[in-house]
């Protein structure tokens, strides 16, 4: 039988009279109707080495490439920003960008070198319009079924495949605009009033302000300690809200002036082939429209310094604003605040365009601190220690299944994390089984139905909800969390001293080398497990006196120890201790 290679889940791409064969586990989990014969590719760059090397070489290319885009960028708009002030505009979305193109290509290559492949569907767009206005668009694009083919069928073209027959799709989508913007979904249609106080309050309050003051925004305070740190700096408190910006459509021939061609190895040559029709439009069309808004909002002019902890991917207003001033100032200092688990710890997050750009990194621990750009602090989302008043609940937290925006096969992570936990429920003792409560995804409402549906159709009769009961209400609520994954929410436990424990597969997978032995500690004192039987074990012989276990001191000597490096508690003044590291670096 011949072999049929599937690149999408429309029906166009299967073939009836061939095995098909399925680049992404993640694009059969689309199809509706199986087709009688099918296989899966293996995932691949998916080791602990594959990873460090996967990223090291998107690195490069990622650098190369934005080294010739930034002049060329600079040219067009006729500014001189540094190459940093576009990386810092930039960044996130070219690193996306020469990810996904890395994966689709590895994935291509690995298959055409393991199997004879007959024939393929390609698609093509009819339009060209292939860009968004934003850049966190290009996450939802990278599982976008029609996108992905679309490139996919472009990648291929750079492969040896002149004996496989190839079939023509033409792509009707006329465009991939996403369908809400920042501004829209953070302004939805119905009348908010507390924004609406807000709105109020911005209104008035920027008469008072001064142009020489900070911004200080999106800390990932809590908000009224954000406002007290505004006043602590001698500043009138403000809500930051960002500005409209009204996007133009794609201009192909303008798009033609982008011109990177270069002598370098095929997956750079794709990347910078195909760049030109990918960018988004605020780094072209739209370019002058984000300046003059910027312009126009509130943004200060003459600050010492910018602080945020979580505006600095998706706010394109914010993000000019930085590069602007940055590439003018060179006194100015931009400190980004950690925002979440993992930075440090994992191997994705060495890249991170915040960590990369910023002048100094506020990290929540003590991980490297002899490194002068870290600033080493505590866990800005729990300032204090808050203890949760729990019941005899157990809630199990789970993650979704991810964008395709990383190098190494994200689908395949994140089945095997839900496939442990289920492992983990069929055979939880029935004792146990009336306190399970499962924290699912909100993103199973609509992501993958076939699947999601399949996945709970053996644990049905165990209590859950689909992220419609607000999280630290469950949380609040529960006995003991157990996480599918290594969580944000786990190190805000640990820091609160809730019971919480972690199950999920090859541990130290994704992690860099240094902090494997912190997490080996966590797994020796069975905080973290990699196999579903010895935590149900251990649960077994803890329940229903899990504080005992947990208070112990063997445990929370541990715990102490880990939460050190990456999550600390704060101190008795962490306002006061914020502002002192933050004068200490600009002055």
């Amino acid at each position: 039988m011949k072999n049929n290679l599937v690149l999408s889940s429309n029906k166009q791409s299967l073939a009836d009279d061939c095995c098909n064969i399925f680049l992404e586990e993640r694009t059969l989990a689309e199809v509706e109707k199986k087709p009688f014969n099918y296989l899966l590719s293996d995932p691949i760059l998916f080791s602990n080495k594959d990873r460090v090397n996967s990223f090291r070489e998107c690195d490069q290319i990622y650098q190369s490439v934005l080294n010739d885009l930034y002049s060329q960028l600079n040219e067009i708009h006729n500014i001189n920003w540094t190459k940093k002030s576009w990386e810092i505009l930039i960044g996130f979305w070219l690193r996306k960008f020469v990810y996904i193109i890395f994966f689709k290509f590895n994935n291509l290559k690995n298959i055409l070198e393991e199997k004879k492949i007959d024939k393929v569907c390609l698609s093509q767009t009819t339009t060209g319009f292939l860009a968004s206005h934003e850049s966190t668009a290009i996450e939802n694009l990278s599982i976008n079924t029609d996108w992905s083919w679309i490139l996919y069928s472009k990648i291929f073209e750079y492969l040896d495949t002149k004996n496989i027959e190839k079939n023509i799709f033409k792509n009707q989508m006329n465009e991939f605009y996403e369908k809400k913007t920042l501004f829209e979904k953070l302004n939805p249609n119905k009348k908010n009033f507390k924004n609406q106080i807000i709105k109020s309050y911005n209104f008035f309050s920027d008469l008072l302000l001064s142009e020489k003051r900070n911004f200080i925004a999106g800390t990932y305070l809590p908000i009224f300690e954000e406002k007290k740190l505004q006043l602590l700096f001698g500043q009138i408190p403000t809500f930051y809200r960002p500005p409209k910006i009204k996007y133009c459509s794609i201009d192909l021939n303008f798009r033609q002036k982008i011109k990177l061609n270069k002598k370098v190895l095929i997956k750079e040559k794709i990347v910078r082939d195909l760049l030109p029709s990918y960018l988004p439009t605020f780094t072209l069309e739209s370019f002058q429209i984000l300046k003059s808004t910027v312009e126009k909002h509130c943004f200060p002019k003459k600050p010492k310094f910018i602080f945020t902890s979580n505006i600095f991917e998706s706010d394109e207003a914010f993000k000019f604003y930085v590069a602007k001033i940055k590439s003018t100032n060179k006194d100015l200092k931009y400190f980004v605040g950690q925002h979440g688990n993992s930075y440090f710890t994992r191997i994705d997050n060495d890249y991170s365009n915040e960590l990369v750009t910023c002048d100094y990194f506020l990290s929540w621990g003590n991980k490297n601190i002899n490194d002068k750009k870290i600033i080493n602090l505590f866990n800005f989302k729990l300032p204090k220690i808050h203890k949760k008043k729990g019941t005899n609940k157990i809630v199990i937290v789970f993650r979704s299944l991810g964008y395709q925006t990383v190098p190494y096969d994200r689908w395949k992570e994140g089945k095997e994390e839900l496939l442990m936990m289920k492992s983990f429920l069929k055979n939880l003792n029935n004792n146990l089984r009336e306190y399970i409560h499962l924290r699912l995804h909100d993103s199973f409402q609509n992501r993958y139905k076939t699947f999601v549906t399949n996945y709970m159709a053996d644990i049905s009769d165990y209590k859950k909800d689909l992220g419609i009961i607000k999280y630290e209400k469950i949380v609040d609520d529960a006995g003991l969390v157990i996480f599918t994954y290594d969580s944000t929410g786990f190190l805000e436990n640990l820091v609160s001293n809730k019971p919480s424990l972690c199950l999920y597969p090859n541990i130290y997978n994704y992690l860099n080398e240094d902090c494997q032995k912190y997490y080996k500690n966590l797994k020796d004192k069975k905080i973290i497990f990699d196999d579903p039987e010895e935590m149900n074990i251990h649960i077994n012989n803890v329940w229903p006196n899990i504080n005992q276990w947990w208070n112990s001191n063997e445990v929370q000597n541990e715990i102490k120890i880990f939460l050190n490096i990456f999550s600390a508690s704060a101190d008795k003044n962490p306002l006061r201790l914020i502002k002192k590291k933050i004068i200490e670096k600009i002055e």
